[in-house]
């Protein structure tokens, strides 16, 4: 397999996490400047106690697998691979986060997975080793956990989960493997009498995703996306201009800022500005009262619907609905006319005259905004 990179890791990450992040940075000032990095060596002590260490003679495939991932990923470092049994879910781990970089696989995950799902697996967890795990700034992350912040912390950890996922893809640039792997994961044990049918999946992934876009609601999830939302995301990174830069596959239909103004309408986090060159720049503008198509329902007409907005939201809702217009051309008519409905109420024609801002603080206005959409999350999520 042809080296990918190295790659540059800022332009695969998730334009929502760095969003997120800034807002946990904002508020967590502390616990980044007291966190301390993981010791790789008492760490891996530990793990020797509680795990077996596979060796190649143990698991060859494994290894070979672990290595082409590493090679496709532009990322030069030994990798140790463990095996351990707890009772609980079938899964995988980042457990080193370099020098060496270690993966723990969980009870009989590891024999359950074909070559192009062990290169996913693998490609994810080394994503989570680059991006955030290992990362220079943004390691600290992991270590809030303080019930205040519980919504913004969730936002910020789904978003770093469609990060890895695109990791993933990279190392085993096969969107198939990425969807059976999707598959296996949900179906756990009884994975052995089911026919992976790929392409009925996807055609489920984009039906319940389409219709949450539709609706304007945000996906499920406390630590790892819902998985068929997972695999709708996987899905629009194979058709990014991105996906095509690094890996010369996929039809490049889609851009980049298109694919990710999905995922942070998915997660409830609107952008306020171009993406950054650096996550301490970001800043997250969630939408102002209820989502975004049921939010206005109670205007009777578009310029009363418009006005509901303010001028941020506004554009950020425009920019949504365009963006969401692209999906959809491609595949739900009803989510195009959603769309093309966003953006002719919030057209400038369509907007009433409006009257001079008040001067504000606008991280003040941010923040405001910020706590009460996340209210609202955290009671939408208890209601469920």
């Amino acid at each position: 397999m042809r080296p990918l990179c190295p790659i540059d890791i800022e332009r695969v990450r998730v334009r929502a996490e760095l969003d997120a992040y800034a807002v946990l940075e904002r508020e967590e000032r502390q616990t980044k400047l007291t966190f301390k990095r993981q010791d790789n060596a008492e760490r891996r002590r530990g793990l020797m106690a509680a795990s077996l260490l596979l060796t190649k003679s143990m698991a060859s495939e494994a290894y070979e697998a672990a290595e082409e991932a590493l090679l496709a990923l532009g990322i030069d470092d030994d990798i140790e691979l463990f095996q351990t049994s707890t009772g609980g879910h079938d899964t995988a781990r980042l457990v080193l986060y370099g020098d060496p970089l270690g993966v723990e696989f969980i009870n009989g995950y590891l024999g359950q997975l074909d070559r192009g799902a062990l290169l996913a697996v693998l490609g994810h967890e080394f994503g989570h080793a680059v991006a955030h795990a290992g990362h220079a700034e943004h390691a600290w992350t992991a270590a809030v956990s303080s019930h205040r912040n519980a919504a913004n912390k969730r936002a910020h950890q789904l978003a770093k989960e469609f990060t890895a996922d695109r990791f993933g893809l990279l190392a085993c640039r096969d969107l198939d493997a990425a969807l059976r792997l999707e598959m296996r994961t949900m179906a756990g044990r009884s994975a052995g009498s089911i026919v992976f049918d790929t392409t009925s999946y996807l055609e489920q992934s984009r039906t319940v995703v389409e219709d949450l876009l539709a609706r304007g609601e945000t996906l499920s999830g406390s630590s790892h996306p819902e998985h068929y939302v997972r695999a709708y995301a996987e899905w629009l990174f194979t058709q990014s201009d991105l996906y095509v830069d690094i890996t010369g596959q996929g039809p490049a239909t889609r851009s980049m800022e298109e694919v990710d103004s999905v995922l942070g309408a998915l997660l409830g986090i609107r952008p306020r500005v171009p993406a950054p060159s650096v996550a301490t720049q970001s800043t997250i503008t969630p939408l102002a009262g209820p989502t975004t198509a049921t939010a206005m329902t109670g205007a009777t007409t578009e310029h009363e619907r418009a006005g509901l907005l303010t001028d941020g939201a506004r554009q950020t809702l425009s920019a949504a609905g365009s963006a969401i217009s692209h999906v959809a051309r491609a595949v739900a008519p009803s989510l195009h006319r959603a769309a093309e409905r966003l953006r002719g109420g919030l057209s400038p024609e369509n907007q009433p005259s409006q009257p001079a801002p008040r001067e504000v603080d606008p991280l003040e206005e941010d923040r405001r905004a910020l706590e009460a959409r996340f209210e609202q999350l955290e009671r939408e999520w208890k209601d469920k």
